[in-house]
Order: C-alpha cells, then structure tokens, then sequence
C-alpha cells in the first residue's frame, strides 16, 4: 500500500511541496501519509536499482501527463522488485506479488534469467514462479 517515486529532491523538500495538499510525515518515519488516502508515499534515493542491477531512466516507461513525463517500472521490473525483496528478506509476500504481476501482465522472461543470473538468484526460483504465474488463480 505504498507507492515509491525515485527523485533527485531532499525530503524535507518533497515534504513541504506535498503539505499543501494534505500530506504529512506518519509517525516520525519519512514516508507521507494523507487522511484521505490508504496509500503511503515513499522516496527512497535513487537510483533505480532492483538487487544490485541499476537501471536508468531509459529503462523505465514514460507515461506523458499534462503535468510532465512519468517515469514508471515495467511489469518486469515489478516482478525483478519483488523477487529481490524475497530473496534479501525470505519475503514470501513479496513472491506472492511477483506472481501476480507476472499472471496478469506480460513479463520478459529472458530479461528476468539474465538479471536472476547477474543477482545469484537461484534457478529454480525462476522456474518456481513461471510455474505458479501460468497456474490460474
């Protein structure tokens, strides 16, 4: 329930931009709370990095608005995300959601083997989530 945006900004910075619209810090941590809202806002430094593969702008998505260019991750790097979180931290939420990304969008399966290799991820955990994502519900 957390969205993370990755900016070259200070937190207190970002943090006086986002009080004017109801944006607070939650209990002494950095993250932005709003009472209107269950979702928490995070900005972790950057960069880009899922494990200890860095990715640039170019790697992302550019989603046009009328405020500007949005950078977002791509269903693959969601899953690359989630698979980093599960193998630093044994999260086995984290694995749950990687599956369900890779059953509901199309993922890069050579691009996940080549960056499960470069992380030392085991193999089979691959497989484990091929399997699980081509299984339904």
């Amino acid at each position: 329930m957390d969205l993370d945006f990755i900016i070259s900004a200070r937190n207190d910075v970002i943090a006086r931009a986002l009080a004017p619209l109801g944006f607070v810090h939650s209990s002494g941590r950095k993250d932005l709370v709003h009472p209107d809202s269950d979702f928490t806002l995070e900005f972790p430094p950057g960069p880009l990095a899922f494990g200890d593969t860095v990715f640039s702008d170019a790697d992302a998505i550019a989603v046009v608005t009328e405020f500007g260019p949005l950078s977002i991750i791509t269903p693959t790097q969601s899953v690359m995300d989630r698979l980093a979180h599960y193998v630093t931290w044994n999260d086995n939420q984290a694995l749950d959601q990687a599956i369900m990304v890779a059953r509901r969008h199309r993922v890069d399966w050579a691009e996940l083997e080549r960056w499960a290799e470069r992380e030392g991820a085991p193999r089979s955990l691959l497989e484990r989530l091929r399997r699980r994502a081509a299984a339904e519900g």
